[in-house]
């Protein structure tokens, strides 16, 4: 999904861009503490800011 924000006054502000998480990406698995069921199971709730 992308998003154009702009200000009340139509001034651009951002844009943003959402996507579908890594499926595998070991930092962020260990600082959560999935293992691979519950990476499987939780990770269709995780969503990526791509730049």
């Amino acid at each position: 999904m992308r998003y154009a924000v702009h200000a009340s006054d139509g001034t651009p502000l951002a844009m943003l861009g959402f996507s579908t998480a890594a499926w595998t990406l070991a930092p962020r698995d260990r600082f959560i503490g999935w293992l691979r069921r519950h990476r499987e199971k939780n990770l269709p709730l995780v969503v990526d800011n791509p730049r």
